[in-house]
């Protein structure tokens, strides 16, 4: 399994593929891990300036799931840190 997954292509592109999955039997869920057009569109189509869009995606995936942690453990009472600190 995967916890996500990012492909480059088109909107018309994914929506094909999309639609493939499922008659194949694909599972919702697992569909919505998939990320298409992959990355932040806003630095351009060269092969370059997706990486960085594509970096810049997975840097902003990090930090959500950073603040999401920081919320969690502030909701429980533990702010991550042992005893002493």
């Amino acid at each position: 399994g995967f916890e996500t997954a990012g492909l480059i292509g088109s909107k018309t592109k994914w929506a094909r593929f999309r639609s493939q999955l499922q008659k194949m039997g694909h599972s919702l869920d697992k569909i919505n891990c998939i990320s298409c057009p992959i990355g932040s569109p806003e630095p351009g189509k060269e092969p370059q300036a997706i990486a960085v869009g594509i970096a810049h995606r997975l840097l902003q995936m990090r930090r959500l799931t950073e603040s999401a942690k920081d919320v969690l453990n502030m909701e429980r009472g533990n702010d991550g840190k042992s005893a002493g600190n």
